[in-house]
């Protein structure tokens, strides 16, 4: 199965929030695009439909950004994949 870049740059972005999940607070867009190489506008579309999804929680302030909203055992590549291109048929 050949993924979508969107696929591909959503999985990316969610494997750096997940290794960053070790660390104490949510992660910054910002540090995630520094880790990834992906540009944080594109990045902000992402993580709207991954929170959408339920997949990300959001901390809103200084110091915020995004986690995990469940446990990285807990998420399929699938649901990461669906909530970046939509349902796969």
């Amino acid at each position: 199965m050949k993924l979508s870049t969107r696929a591909r740059y959503a999985l990316r972005a969610m494997i750096s929030i997940a290794r960053a999940a070790n660390q104490n607070g949510p992660i910054s867009l910002e540090r995630v695009s520094k880790n990834t190489k992906i540009s944080r506008r594109y990045l902000e579309q992402l993580a709207i439909a991954l929170k959408n999804a339920s997949l990300l929680r959001s901390v809103s302030g200084r110091g915020g950004g995004y986690f995990l909203a469940r446990a990285a055992n807990e998420i399929t590549l699938l649901e990461i994949v669906e909530a970046s291109i939509g349902p796969i048929g």
